[in-house]
């Protein structure tokens, strides 16, 4: 009986923590929701957030799947802007050489999520929100693109 009641409670924690997480980003997003721009990532004190719109379709589903995969990959782009690049090397040769590198990555966001999503006019928009720890993690050096090319 007492690990059934430990058992019960645990679970309870569990999902009131899971809960406040997910109230925590709604929160921070409602700050910052009037600043966002569709062209960039938007920083917080403890999220990344990152729009996405395309032409409404008539399958809602392929558009807030379209859109999250969008706005991911500004996500993954911004990683770009955290480089350690010698400041000798041209932008088209930074473009090539982060495509390259991200080429052979493979990026998993479990923390991200979908904060808001809807119609405005004909175009279906959706604002993924990431916990900045998680985005950060993925900080790459210019060191360790290099060494991928010489591989």
């Amino acid at each position: 009986m007492k690990k059934q009641i430990f058992s019960f409670f645990f679970l309870a924690n569990l999902i009131i923590f899971s809960k406040l997480f997910g109230n925590q980003i709604l929160l921070e997003y409602e700050n910052v929701k009037s600043d966002l721009k569709s062209e960039t990532v938007t920083e917080t004190a403890n999220y990344f957030f990152a729009t996405s719109y395309s032409k409404s379709s008539s399958i809602e589903k392929n558009d807030i799947e379209k859109n999250k995969v969008l706005a991911k990959s500004k996500l993954i782009n911004y990683v770009s802007l955290l480089i350690d690049w010698p400041k000798k090397i041209p932008s088209y040769l930074k473009k090539a050489l982060w495509e390259y590198y991200k080429s052979d990555k493979r990026y998993v966001f479990e923390g991200s999520q979908v904060v808001d999503q809807g119609l405005i006019g004909e175009y279906y928009f959706v604002v993924v929100g990431i916990p900045r720890k998680e985005l950060l993690q993925n900080k790459v050096r210019y060191e360790q693109i290099l060494s991928q090319i010489k591989k």
